[in-house]
């Protein structure tokens, strides 16, 4: 009788862990974050400034929940989740968008701008924004503004930076083909 429960009890704990582990790739594809900064800028004192930049490397279909890019990381079981870091000019700051995709494989993790990814459980991404800890469902975002003037060569802009930051939950992920 108490080898039969040994049994059982070691084949409850063996499908636990098989189930434990696996979860994470079973939810249809890789848990993506995005970091967004937005520097929108109303001029104060002079012109606009006519900086452009324009490099997006990725897009998200969020209808088709598919991750479209440039992926120059490893795609393999290690990978914990894809993060999307995007910069963008708007108004008198210029215009357009820059961004990336890194792929990250171990927590915690320095994104950089004061944001530190602390861990994942359940597609809940913990971070620390300057000091601010903050806990993203998929689907869920985060955002800070701070306003600032520049001074330039061309005269004085009023800056209003927003970062976001937005878990997407589990998304399907496509990498662009080489030329």
């Amino acid at each position: 009788m108490s080898r039969s429960l040994l049994i059982l009890f070691l084949l409850v704990v063996l499908v636990g862990a098989c189930v434990f582990l696996l979860k994470r790739k079973t939810n249809e594809g890789h848990l993506f974050l995005e970091i967004w900064l937005n520097s929108y800028g109303e001029v104060i004192e002079g012109e606009a400034r006519s900086l452009m930049i324009d490099f997006p490397t990725y897009t998200l279909s969020e209808d088709e929940r598919l991750l479209s890019g440039m992926v120059d990381f490893d795609v393999n079981s290690s990978l914990i989740m894809i993060l999307g870091k995007a910069n963008s000019l708007s108004g008198d700051a210029g215009g357009g968008v820059s961004s990336y995709l890194e792929g990250i494989y171990s927590l915690p993790y320095d994104a950089g701008m004061g944001i530190r990814i602390l861990g994942v459980e359940d597609g809940i991404v913990r971070l620390s924004v300057n000091g601010t800890e903050v806990s993203l469902g998929p689907g869920k975002s985060w955002e800070t503004r701070r306003d600032y003037t520049l001074r330039w060569e061309g005269g004085t802009l009023r800056i209003e930076e927003t970062l976001r930051i937005t878990n997407f939950g589990y998304v399907k992920l496509q990498p662009w083909s080489s030329p």
